[in-house]
């Protein structure tokens, strides 16, 4: 059986897919990761970014911290997550994050 793309549905073509957009998330410097998208099976890609204007945030798993995550610039691009686990974020000096989703109906 062949791979298929995760906005594939068995091979039918492109499935239907929603924007969720979410709040803002608060960092606070230095404290633990902190979840900003729960856990979702229908998630087929989650975008994160940093809105913050002067400190960089990592986001990834539970794990998260100063030296390990996806880095996220000062007011830089969203980057695209292809995962459905729960994603957390993290900033050493504090900023404020941005996730939203892209889920299956």
């Amino acid at each position: 059986m062949p791979a298929h793309a995760q906005h594939e549905v068995q091979g039918a073509g492109n499935a239907a897919q929603n924007y969720v957009s979410h709040a803002d998330t608060t960092l606070t410097g230095a404290a633990s990761a902190a979840q900003v998208l729960a856990a979702n099976l229908g998630r087929v890609t989650a975008i994160c970014q940093n809105t913050g204007a002067t400190n960089s945030a990592r986001v990834g798993d539970s794990a998260t911290a100063a030296a390990q995550g996806t880095l996220l610039a000062v007011a830089g691009a969203p980057v695209p997550l292809s995962a459905t686990n729960a994603i957390y974020a993290y900033s050493a000096s504090g900023t404020t994050v941005n996730c939203a989703e892209i889920v299956r109906p």
